[in-house]
């Protein structure tokens, strides 16, 4: 699908959650439980993940990875608020930029696209 939407001109842009443990996902076991907090509200199987920590830069890292493979073009990180909920951790908002700074230069290396909203 994906090199189908990039034969018609489209710029593929994928999803994936930097700052959220989600119960679902196939590359979990790489995040320490310490690393682990508390629930999103509304989100089933959903938990905020502790930015800061190395494993958690590593698990971005790793799907940005996963996503050139797949042939996106470009990412879309989410849960990147952390400081401004209840996130089981004191994360500030320089941990936030910080963080989102890691990502933007992930990004660049792999010549990736980045696109977030705060």
């Amino acid at each position: 699908k994906i090199n189908s939407l990039r034969r018609k001109g489209n710029t593929v842009i994928c999803y994936f959650s930097a700052g959220s443990y989600e119960n679902w996902r196939s590359d979990l076991d790489r995040v320490p439980d310490r690393a682990i907090g508390k629930k999103l509200d509304g989100w089933a199987g959903e938990k905020w993940l502790d930015i800061r920590h190395k494993e958690v830069r590593n698990l971005a890292r790793s799907r940005m990875n996963l996503a050139v493979r797949k042939g996106c073009q470009g990412v879309d990180p989410d849960n990147l608020d952390a400081y401004g909920n209840n996130s089981g951790f004191s994360i500030s908002k320089s941990d936030s930029k910080s963080f989102i700074q890691s990502l933007v230069d992930s990004a660049r290396i792999r010549r990736l696209k980045i696109d977030f909203v705060l």
